[in-house]
């Protein structure tokens, strides 16, 4: 991954959470045209941190040249609630919606589907 976005940053008591949007190329050297005409790796990075040491931690690709998954939404916030859109053909040729709420930043991000189209 060559390049990571901070989309949400929560501190409680004894934790601090991060989500992260990273992304790169899905071969080093490339340019971002590979054989699927994108030629890029995405995936959302939740992380829990005590001490700025990792103690759970979540992540999901949400794009991928080699993995046939196609970002239909990049991140965006709607009513104080992160969501991306994505489809896997791989995955049951499902539509994913992924949402993560800083209000209960314990859960990480919650995902759900439904048949692509």
């Amino acid at each position: 991954m060559d390049d990571a976005v901070l989309l949400a940053h929560q501190r409680t008591n004894r934790f601090q959470y991060l989500v992260f949007f990273v992304t790169g190329p899905s071969r080093r050297g490339g340019n971002g045209m590979g054989h699927c005409g994108a030629g890029i790796e995405s995936s959302i990075v939740w992380l829990q941190l005590q001490d700025w040491r990792i103690t759970d931690s979540k992540h999901r690709q949400i794009e991928s040249c080699w993995r046939d998954v196609t970002l239909l939404q990049p991140a965006h916030w709607k009513d104080g609630i992160c969501i991306v859109t994505f489809w896997d053909f791989r995955d049951n040729n499902q539509e994913f919606t992924l949402r993560y709420n800083p209000k209960k930043p314990t859960e990480g991000f919650q995902l759900t589907s439904k048949p692509f189209n």
